[in-house]
């Protein structure tokens, strides 16, 4: 039912601006709940194309490509957004399951410590 009512209301914010980061990041939400990876992934792209510093939209698509294990582009986009932010600790959690899943586990602690 959540999922449902931020559906609504990020469609109903699109209509008076369709590229609004905030209602493209809940859609982008309610997609991934959804199970709609492909059409989350390219409302995040959409976002980052209208707001490049947003960085969310960039820890959404790590954790997309992470769980899709396309690491590569789950790095990059987790470099990206630790480019515009150091204080978004959930970021440095993806980054130590990247690093872990490519067998670095001294990286991967090294990043799931900065998570603290």
């Amino acid at each position: 039912m959540q999922a449902d009512s931020s559906l609504y209301y990020a469609n109903a914010a699109l209509k008076t601006h369709n590229s609004y980061p905030g209602a493209l990041d809940m859609l982008g939400r309610v997609y991934i709940i959804n199970g709609d990876i492909d059409n989350a992934i390219k409302t995040f792209n959409n976002i980052i194309r209208e707001s490049r510093n947003y960085f969310i939209a960039y820890y959404f698509l790590s954790a997309i490509y992470y769980n899709k294990k396309d690491y590569k582009k789950a790095l990059e986009n987790a470099e990206l957004c630790m480019s515009y932010t150091r204080e978004f600790k959930l970021i440095y959690n993806v980054v130590g399951k990247i690093k872990e899943a490519q067998g670095l586990y001294k990286e991967a602690e090294q990043y799931y410590n900065m998570a603290k």
